[in-house]
C-alpha cells in the first residue's frame, strides 16, 4: 500500500540540500548528514506515536492539510535566505503543538548528543526538518485523498520502515523521549538486548553457532586466497554480481567481528549493516533516477561507517586491528563497486559527495 516515507523524505533532503543546511546553520557537513539520517525516522516515529493518542489523528490531519503544496520544491529558496529563521521558528512551533515541548526538547537533546552538534544547531535542524516531514505527508494525503483515519493508517503502516531506518544506538534516545517500544522495537531489541537475557530455547542458538563455525572454516580458507589475490592484482575483480541477497556480502569475513561490542553497540552487527547497506544501495544504480532512490541507503551506510570511526578509540588494540584487517580485505571490491556506479552517466553529481565521505571513513577504518 504505502511507499517508504523515510526514502521519500530523504530524497527531498538531497546531498545538495543537506550541504546547504549545514552551511546555513554553521554545522559540520558530516555531523549534519548523520543528524538528518537519525532525525527523519525519529520524527516519523514520534508522529506514529502521536496519532495513536485521542484526537491525535484529527489534529495531525488539520496541520498537514495546511502545508503549502509548493513548499518542498521551493525548499532550496528558503535555506540560507532571509526567510529561513521564520521558516525554522514556524516549524519548531508546529512540532511543539503536535508532540509537546517535552518530546521536542528530548528529541533535540538526543539529536545533538548523537550527531555531536550544539543544542541550538539540533533545535534549528528539527525546526527545519519538521515542515519537510509534514510536507511529504501533505503530498501523500493529497495524492491519495486521505482523511484523518487514512493519514493515521499511512503512518502506522510505516513502522517497519522507520524501525529499519533508525541508526544503531539511537533507539534508546527515542525511549527517553517517550516513544513506545512498538514503534521502534524490531531494530532496537536486537541492538539493546542485555547479554544476560535467557532465550526461550538454547537449541536454535547452538545450531546457529555450529553452522557459523562451519561457514567460518570455509571462509578462512577463502580469506587467504582472497588476500593473495588482492595483493597480486592492482584492480581486483568485483566478487559476484552487484545485486545483494538478504545476507550481507562478505558474510564469512565479517563473521570474525561477531561478539565485539562497545557498550550496547555490536561492532560486528554495525559493520555488517554498513557494508550491506552500501552494497545493496549500489546494486540498483543504473541512471539518475535510480541514483536518487539509492541515496537513503548510501546516506545510512555513511552514517554507520561514521559510527564505527567514532568507536575506534574505545576498541582494544586487538579488536581494532581485526576490524581494520577485515575491512582492508573487502575495501578494494567496495571501491570497484563505487567506481562502477560513479562512471554511469549523470550519477556522479548525485552520489559523489556521499561516496567521498564513505571512502574517507573507510580509509580511517582500515588504518591500524
Amino acid at each position: 500500500m504505502a511507499s517508504n516515507l523515510v526514502s521519500e523524505i530523504v530524497e527531498v533532503l538531497s546531498p545538495t540540500i543537506t550541504s546547504r543546511i549545514a552551511s546555513a546553520l554553521g554545522l559540520n557537513q558530516t555531523s549534519t548528514e548523520k543528524a538528518v539520517v537519525a532525525a527523519v525516522p525519529a520524527l516519523l516515529a514520534s508522529l506514529i506515536s502521536y496519532v495513536s493518542k485521542p484526537q491525535g489523528a484529527t489534529k495531525l490531519n488539520e496541520v498537514v492539510q495546511k502545508q503549502e503544496p509548493g513548499m518542498l520544491s521551493s525548499l532550496a529558496n528558503v535555506i540560507g535566505e532571509p526567510g529561513q529563521k521564520a521558516f525554522i521558528d514556524q516549524g519548531a512551533s508546529v512540532l511543539t503543538s503536535l508532540l509537546g515541548g517535552k518530546t521536542v526538547s528530548a528529541l533535540t537533546d538526543a539529536l545533538g548528543e548523537y550527531a555531536g552538534i550544539t543544542g541550538s544547531g539540533s533545535k534549528s535542524l528539527l525546526g527545519l526538518l519538521g515542515p519537510v516531514v509534514l510536507g511529504v505527508l501533505g503530498r501523500e494525503q493529497r495524492d491519495r485523498g486521505l482523511d484523518a483515519s487514512g493519514l493515521a493508517n499511512l503512518l502506522t503502516s510505516q513502522k517497519n520502515n522507520v524501525s529499519a531506518a533508525l541508526p544503531t544506538g539511537f533507539s534508546r534516545y527515542l525511549r527517553e523521549a517517550g516513544i513506545p517500544d512498538d514503534v521502534i522495537a524490531s531494530r532496537a531489541r536486537v541492538a539493546s538486548q542485555p547479554p544476560t537475557s535467557t532465550p526461550p530455547s538454547i537449541w536454535p542458538w547452538v545450531l546457529g553457532a555450529l553452522i557459523l563455525l562451519g561457514l567460518g572454516a570455509l571462509a578462512w580458507n577463502l580469506l587467504h586466497q582472497r588476500h593473495k589475490q588482492v595483493v597480486e592484482t592492482a584492480n581486483p575483480p568485483v566478487e559476484g554480481q552487484m545485486t545483494t541477497p538478504n545476507e550481507a556480502p562478505y558474510a564469512g569475513f565479517l563473521a570474525r567481528l561477531q561478539g565485539i561490542k562497545v557498550g550496547d553497540v555490536d561492532v560486528g552487527q554495525l559493520t555488517t549493516s554498513a557494508v550491506n547497506d552500501l552494497s545493496s544501495s549500489l546494486a540498483g544504480v543504473k541512471d539518475e533516477a535510480t541514483a536518487q532512490s539509492s541515496m537513503p541507503g548510501l546516506t545510512k551506510a555513511s552514517s554507520e561507517f561514521d559510527q564505527l570511526t567514532g568507536l575506534l578509540d574505545q576498541l582494544s588494540p586487538e579488536n581494532r586491528k581485526l576490524l581494520a584487517d577485515t575491512l582492508a580485505l573487502i575495501k578494494p571490491n567496495l571501491d570497484q563497486l563505487l567506481d562502477k556506479a560513479l562512471a554511469i552517466s549523470g550519477v556522479g553529481p548525485i552520489i559523489k559527495p556521499t561516496v567521498d565521505a564513505i571512502r574517507e571513513k573507510l580509509d580511517t577504518l582500515t588504518k591500524v
